[in-house]
């Protein structure tokens, strides 16, 4: 039998030891925690009873065993559904079906803190007693407070159509953008109509403090056919103001992101077409990728831990250094409009116009 001498056996030893302690030293990802780029994934279809159209498109969550989504159905019932670490059911906003809310809605966005203090904004929807047109939409704030959603009063004057972004400095100050202009400060239990600087559709609200608050909006240019005016609005803690604007047309040179919006430590990024990030007085794009084209969401960790959603099934990492697509989701048939992550796991939402699709990695 062979046998070893002593300096052979500490030697070995000495090896063993060192490539353990360099593997422990080494960090799992950018913030500590498991590789994003070899997560598992799998894909939840969102369902209810009855119901032919359920098309999620906002998401928010405290952990990965308490996340919710927001959009619309077909039927008067199932407009948000919650996610508890198994499974993902209903949440019952509207009395019809055991709630708080009165009458016919629609969410589009959510934004929260804890688990006990989340904001969902969008439509209560009512028949126009002189139509055309046949429906008529008001703007709507729901609260939820660990125990039940409840709707947030509204001081009724100016315009209060629908609205399609929300965004907190803090608990106390939130805003809310939509339709025909639409502004909404929100504080707490209540919210009030803000003096808006144009009558376009603000449709992403993102910024870095209470006092450095940006709004996306978009409006048809008459004057050009097939063109849209494309605008960028900043609020400084006083009122709101036009910071940046571009017309789209044949050609067009995109300044900025002109469908998401968001900031990422202390950073504004928007996505469009391309990502980009906010330099300056200016905009840098530093991601495009001409498959996917048209970024619709995204959500960083930090700014060297970013998930970015898009057309075509665009996913994408980007780890400070290079954007990482997701293969396995290539060639999907539907966009994915918006994504959410606690640093474990990670939730994009895509719809087809008819089906809800919740891509989960973890």
């Amino acid at each position: 039998m062979r046998t070893w001498a002593m300096p052979q056996i500490f030697l070995l030893v000495f090896l063993l030891t060192a490539l353990e302690c360099h593997h422990a030293s080494e960090p799992p990802s950018p913030d500590g925690h498991k590789d994003p780029r070899t997560y598992t994934w799998k894909i939840d279809t969102l369902s209810y009873p009855g119901s032919w159209q359920i098309v999620m498109e906002g998401i928010w969550g405290s952990s990965s065993s308490d996340v919710y989504v927001v959009g619309h159905n077909d039927r008067a019932v199932a407009k948000m559904f919650h996610f508890d670490g198994t499974s993902w059911q209903a949440v019952k906003l509207i009395t019809y079906e055991g709630g708080l809310i009165p009458g016919t809605i629609d969410l589009h966005a959510i934004y929260g803190f804890a688990k006990n203090d989340i904001y969902a904004v969008g439509e209560r929807i009512f028949d126009n007693p002189t139509p055309p047109p046949n429906y008529l939409d008001s703007s709507l704030i729901i609260h939820f407070d660990g125990v039940s959603w409840r709707e947030v009063p509204l001081a009724r004057s100016g315009p209060f159509r629908a609205l399609w972004g929300l965004w907190a400095a803090s608990p106390a100050d939130l805003w809310a953008g939509g339709i025909s202009g639409t502004l909404i400060h929100i504080s707490g239990n209540s919210a009030t109509v803000a003096s808006s600087p144009d009558t376009c559709w603000f449709s992403r609200i993102g910024g870095t403090s209470a006092t450095d608050v940006y709004a996306l909006a978009y409006a048809f240019d008459t004057g050009l056919r097939d063109s849209e005016f494309y605008s960028l609005y900043r609020y400084d803690g006083k009122s709101w103001s036009l910071d940046d604007q571009f017309v789209e047309t044949s050609g067009t040179v995109y300044k900025f992101g002109h469908l998401s919006l968001g900031a990422i430590d202390g950073t504004l990024y928007s996505g469009g077409y391309g990502f980009f990030r906010k330099s300056g007085t200016g905009w840098q794009q530093i991601f495009l990728d001409n498959s996917v084209n048209t970024i619709l969401g995204f959500y960083g960790l930090s700014r060297n831990n970013i998930f970015v959603v898009g057309n075509s099934g665009g996913l994408f990492h980007y780890n400070g250094s290079d954007f990482y697509r997701y293969s396995q989701f290539v060639g999907l048939p539907y966009p994915l409009y918006a994504v959410w992550s606690d640093g474990q796991e990670v939730f994009a939402v895509g719809e087809d116009g008819l089906k809800t699709y919740i891509l989960h990695g973890k």
